[in-house]
């Protein structure tokens, strides 16, 4: 079901505490118009569909929030080939911190590099994260289905849970990337934005909302 023509018109006001509580933006315009502001502060969300617009849509999240404390967490590519694919799409990852569980390197204040032997470890380093951070911080994990073919599955499921738990202690909003293996982690989900080939699906939503990919990235039709 397409938009109003006239909705590009509507803007949504950062000072209108009616609509901005409690919410942090997608970056996506039209859509946070019908959040009323963008996904809910303290939730864990699952983005679950096609991994290359999934992506699209947390570089999109980090973008929009770049002025709170964004953190992508890399399992499959490293940090610089997210960087350069998000920038292509003109979204910009400049004040995004990552995590690198791909390549190898030196930590800088824009990198920290891990292994997934490692991956334990990381509970902690988000543990202290979250609590310092709280409400203002917002993380991406891409993506868990790589985590479990390559990772301890109960590792990865603890991870989870622990991001679960500072999330909902502190605040702050999570996105999962991710297809598999829901029913292992559905406890540590609070929503699951579906995403297919032509629509994107929000709970929040009553209905599938069509999009298309633009050179600028993901645009609600």
């Amino acid at each position: 079901m397409p938009l109003p023509k006239d909705l590009p018109e509507l803007k949504v006001y950062e000072e209108n505490p009616l609509l901005w509580k409690d919410r942090c933006k997608t970056g996506i315009e039209k859509l946070d118009i019908l959040l009323e502001g963008g996904l809910k502060n303290g939730n864990v969300y699952m983005v679950k569909g096609p991994l290359n617009t999934s992506r699209i849509f947390a570089w999109h999240f980090c973008e929009a929030n770049s002025q709170k404390k964004t953190i992508y967490i890399t399992s499959q590519l490293p940090y610089q080939k997210i960087a350069q694919l998000a920038e292509e799409k003109y979204i910009s990852l400049e004040n995004t911190s990552f995590i690198d569980f791909f390549s190898y390197g030196k930590p800088t204040q824009k990198v920290v590099y891990m292994t997934l032997q490692e991956l334990p470890t990381l509970k902690d380093i988000l543990k202290g994260i979250h609590s310092s951070y709280g409400k203002d911080l917002m993380l991406v994990l891409d993506n868990l289905d790589h985590l479990f073919i390559h990772a301890n599955e109960e590792e990865v499921v603890n991870l989870t849970k622990s991001i679960y738990i500072g999330t909902k202690n502190f605040g702050g909003t999570t996105l999962l990337l991710g297809e598999k293996n829901l029913q292992t982690i559905e406890n540590e989900i609070d929503e699951i934005i579906t995403i297919t080939q032509e629509t994107i699906y929000i709970p929040e939503i009553d209905i599938p909302l069509r999009y298309a990919i633009h050179e600028t990235g993901i645009d609600i039709l």
